[in-house]
């Protein structure tokens, strides 16, 4: 069962697009049926035909799209057919033929192709006994990392697939790019680019500072892009620390370790997970020197799911400013050690709110970035405040800036009026940051069960991650 690309590919016939439980039937596509009835005798010419339509990773050929050329929209295989057999049944011989479309429209569509035939030629899956494997590797050519992608640890699947981490950052590496997707106002503040371009991606750089050493070596010498929506033609390369333990990123993660008796002499009642637990301790200057890991001084195999959550955070409060390298907290620690303290007497009265602790941190990271106020108005979009003084307006656009990082409640009325494009600009910034501190969370996450520091025999991986990644629209995780 799947998507019809799977024709590609050496199947046992047919496909199955849905299934029906309450008739008790089956819709399927047949391979042998589409090879009759297109009058097919050699698969390879049906590869090419489909390739040719287009594929979740070849763009349709360009004479397709062209009415003076296809005068049938939207075109078919039938269509893609035909100009093969016109061709000698050769992509090569077709391009050729279209050359001056190609030059055109994107005279690097066969580069592109060969790479995608390649890609169906060797086709990585999942043998029936559970091994990773490449299809015909004999015939692989060196550079077979260009159309296959980099080779990622099976170990780095296995806790994409139990839910611990996230596929965002595996994909990054993968594929060598990083695209920054459309907002939900489609609009691109001045104050927008600049997070994408110059803030949330350094957040996203450490993620990947913190992953790649346990990573082919390869990898270190394949650039990532990113790419941004807003600008097709802008192009940034991503730099992350290659340097191992030498790093000063790799340094600060490794400075951290703690023992659980030690948590439990100081911190009875500690609640691991909780970020309000984790500042807080910091503020103990006898703790925070027992977190200080000696020389030579290794963490391995740690088991309490709860101290693996602890000694996540605290790293992540390290990298992102919050704590020095004495692990002592900063200025904008003890800033949002205050700000937990106070708002802790809320979250006891509303228990069943989940995720405030987040959203204070989430708030404190827009300040630092320069972005929670009430300036940057942008007047010109709608939802803007209209009534009162400007000192009104500009408190009313503050109050309902921060109200946007919390989820909203209320009873289901249905529609009751327009969106306001301007706190929907606003929330693109704060899915943004809160995205990239979840990229860091992850990363951090994964190296200590790559560097085996935890232990790696546990079967409460799901669990683990719900309690401490950031939430991202639609995935509601918890930090407290």
């Amino acid at each position: 069962m799947g998507s019809l690309e799977l024709m590609l590919y050496p199947i046992n016939d047919s496909i199955i697009r849905s299934i029906n439980w309450d008739s008790e039937t089956v819709t399927a596509v047949s391979k042998k049926h589409i090879l009759k009835a297109l009058s097919i005798t050699d698969e390879t010419l049906l590869v090419d035909a489909i390739l040719m339509t287009g594929t979740s990773f070849l763009q349709p050929f360009p004479p397709l799209l062209d009415t003076t050329l296809t005068k049938n929209q939207p075109y078919s295989v039938m269509d893609a057919l035909n100009i093969l057999r016109a061709a000698g049944k050769s992509v090569t011989l077709a391009c050729n033929a279209f050359q001056d479309v190609l030059d055109s429209k994107d005279p690097t569509w066969l580069d592109k192709y060969r790479k995608a035939r390649m890609v169906i030629e060797h086709f990585i899956y999942i043998a029936e006994s559970g091994e990773v494997q490449v299809h015909a590797p004999e015939g692989l050519t060196v550079d077979a990392h260009e159309y296959l992608g980099v080779q990622l640890p099976s170990e780095l699947f296995h806790y994409l697939n139990t839910g611990l981490i996230g596929p965002r950052l595996l994909s990054w590496i993968t594929h060598g790019r990083m695209e920054v997707l459309p907002t939900i106002d489609g609009f691109a503040s001045d104050e927008y680019k600049d997070l994408v371009e110059k803030g949330s991606v350094r957040i996203k750089e450490m993620a990947l500072s913190i992953v790649e050493p346990r990573l082919n070596r390869g990898i270190s010498h394949k650039p990532i892009t990113m790419g941004v929506w807003y600008d097709r033609a802008r192009k940034y390369t991503m730099a992350w620390e290659s340097e191992g333990k030498g790093g000063a990123i790799s340094r600060q993660v490794a400075s951290w370790n703690a023992a659980p008796s030690s948590i439990k002499a100081h911190f009875p009642k500690f609640k691991h997970g909780s970020i309000l637990s984790e500042v807080t301790a910091l503020q103990n200057p006898d703790f925070s020197a027992l977190t200080l890991a000696g020389e030579g001084d290794k963490m391995k195999g740690i088991k309490p799911a709860g101290l693996i959550q602890s000694i996540c955070l605290w790293r992540f409060l390290h990298l992102r400013g919050y704590v020095d390298d004495s692990h002592a907290l900063t200025h904008w620690g003890k800033a949002l050690a205050a700000t937990l303290s106070a708002l802790e007497p809320t979250v006891e009265k509303y228990a069943e709110v989940p995720n405030l602790y987040e959203h204070a941190l989430v708030a404190l990271e827009l300040i630092r970035l320069g972005l929670l106020h009430a300036s940057n108005k942008h007047e010109e979009l709608r939802g803007y405040p209209l009534n009162g003084t400007e000192d009104d307006r500009a408190s009313l656009l503050l109050i309902s800036r921060c109200a946007t990082l919390l989820k909203l409640r209320h009873k289901s009325y249905g529609y009751t009026g327009p969106l306001s494009k301007n706190l929907l600009c606003f929330r693109s910034l704060a899915s943004e940051v809160r995205s990239a501190d979840r990229d860091l969370i992850e990363a951090l996450v994964a190296s200590m069960f790559l560097y085996a520091q935890a232990d790696r025999k546990r079967t409460d991986g799901w669990e683990l991650s719900h309690k401490y990644v950031f939430r991202t629209p639609g995935h509601y995780c918890s930090l407290d």
